[in-house]
């Protein structure tokens, strides 16, 4: 299996607006979990929108499903990521 982009997570000052603009923009699904966080479906990718301060200031994550991780690490490092 190819490797492929698995979860993609989206930080938010606002969970309750970021999470209403991709309802009515994308048409995607929220199920809230708690005051921080909301998962996203229906999106095609699993996803959420996180507003916990620690990460909430952060960039967006996105998460891929390695099968070789030690492998796909060593070729990443000879393309000169670290």
């Amino acid at each position: 299996m190819a490797d492929k982009i698995d979860y993609v997570e989206f930080p938010s000052t606002d969970r309750t607006a970021s999470s209403a603009f991709f309802q009515r923009a994308f048409g995607w699904s929220i199920v809230s979990y708690g005051p921080d966080y909301d998962g996203l479906s229906d999106a095609g990718i699993d996803g959420g929108v996180d507003q916990a301060a620690a990460r909430s200031t952060g960039r967006d994550g996105a998460f891929e499903r390695i099968d070789e991780l030690v492998g796909r690490c060593e070729i990443a490092s000879t393309l000169g990521e670290r």
